[in-house]
């Protein structure tokens, strides 16, 4: 689903930066033109960032973990999750980006 995800937003003339924890799930795209990045380059980079991952523990990881998105993303940037996940998880994430641009 994220391939194809992808192929539409380059169709549509939109320059992207792919990441996928096992990388070379992400050659196809890069050789059709996205660019692979680190998650630190992604988040502080993107001023939007789509994650698709397995489940909420996932999410978690990827967003909230040691080395996540949010150490990393710009403000005024968009999250958007993709994965079918919990509205707990979701407010979470929402409450972090309140607290971490309050103090920028």
């Amino acid at each position: 689903m994220g391939k194809s995800m992808c192929r539409h937003l380059m169709k549509a003339g939109h320059k992207l930066k792919v990441l996928n924890r096992t990388k070379q799930k992400t050659e196809e795209l890069v050789k059709e033109g996205a660019e692979y990045c680190e998650l630190a380059d992604m988040a502080a980079s993107c001023d939007t960032i789509f994650v698709m991952v397995g489940y909420p523990k996932d999410v978690e990881e990827v967003v909230l973990g040691t080395h996540g998105i949010l150490k990393s993303m710009k403000k005024g940037s968009y999250l958007v999750d993709h994965t079918t996940s919990s509205p707990s998880l979701a407010q979470k994430i929402y409450e972090v980006l309140l607290i971490k641009n309050s103090f920028l």
